[in-house]
């Protein structure tokens, strides 16, 4: 919040041409809506924003975006959403599902692009999957009664269209030769993932080049990574109630957080439940929180 509060376009403090902001879901798109909105306001109808699926969009379109001038002139801002640039091969399982989930709505190269990560994920080629050991490298949750005739329909569909495996280090390395390289003045690059291992030269490039917003919360139950959690939800319940005219006792807050557990969407879910619970009552009890929860 402070840097956005230091944004100041006339004054030369503009905001930076590439953005990363990875961690928690929630504060990840709460980080990102604040950030867009600095940068383009109403950014949601106008022709100079364009997202792109991190899951099925290649580094390459995003970098050519970015270096495409809008017919309206002015700041433009590409944001590539859910990144897979971080990621490891146990995102696996969670894209072969993606990827049987888009083949039966029909959509057979969303399919082929979430198949090819995965495999790229898994360090697999596409003659690999036509070998008949195909259960034995394929992750939990394959089902050969179920998969193996939608992913032959996905095998022809990449060698009919020359696709390949593509390479989380060629992804890496294209899009931190277009950071190196500059973007034209007044585009950004705004990027979110859940996971981005600062040991990679990528994170250590967009550290330096740009502003990398960290959204992630510890995990351990270390009495001071228990009080960071607990003061990232009573900031967001505060931002949450101020606006409905509504406080919260202490007794309450721990309550709804012993109920809830460190799950940000969670918490909000059932905070926007006691306010609408309270009605005209202004403070939200501990009571209010076991009746509802």
């Amino acid at each position: 919040r402070s840097y956005l509060k230091d944004l100041d376009v006339p004054a030369g403090r503009a905001p930076a041409a590439v953005h990363l902001i990875h961690g928690e879901d929630l504060f990840v798109r709460m980080a990102f809506d604040e950030i867009l909105r600095c940068i383009l306001p109403g950014a949601q109808e106008s022709l100079n924003y364009e997202p792109f699926d991190g899951a099925a969009a290649g580094v390459g379109d995003v970098v050519a975006s970015l270096n495409t001038y809008s017919l309206l002139g002015g700041a433009k801002v590409v944001a590539l959403k859910d990144a897979r640039l971080f990621h490891t091969r146990e995102d696996a399982k969670t894209l072969l599902g993606s990827a049987r989930a888009a083949q039966s709505e029909g959509d057979l190269p969303r399919a082929a692009r979430r198949f090819l990560a995965m495999l790229a994920q898994l360090k697999l080629s596409l003659e690999e999957m036509k070998a008949s050991n195909r259960a034995e490298l394929l992750p939990d949750g394959y089902d050969p009664g179920e998969d193996d005739a939608w992913i032959d329909r996905v095998l022809e569909h990449c060698a009919s269209g020359r696709l390949t495996v593509p390479t989380g280090a060629d992804a890496a390395d294209l899009l931190a030769k277009a950071v190196e390289n500059g973007f034209p003045k007044g585009h950004h690059l705004i990027i979110t993932t859940d996971i981005a291992d600062r040991r990679r030269s990528l994170y250590k490039l967009l550290s330096e080049k740009g502003m990398v917003v960290d959204c992630s919360m510890p995990k351990t139950d270390r009495k001071v990574d228990k009080e960071t959690r607990e003061a990232a939800l009573l900031e967001h319940m505060q931002a949450i109630l101020g606006p409905q005219g509504k406080t919260m006792s202490r007794a309450a807050f721990l309550a709804l957080c012993e109920m809830t557990g460190f799950d940000p969407g969670t918490f909000s879910n059932n905070l926007r439940t006691l306010i609408d619970y309270a009605g005209e009552r202004r403070e939200i009890t501990a009571e209010d929180v076991g009746s509802v929860l």
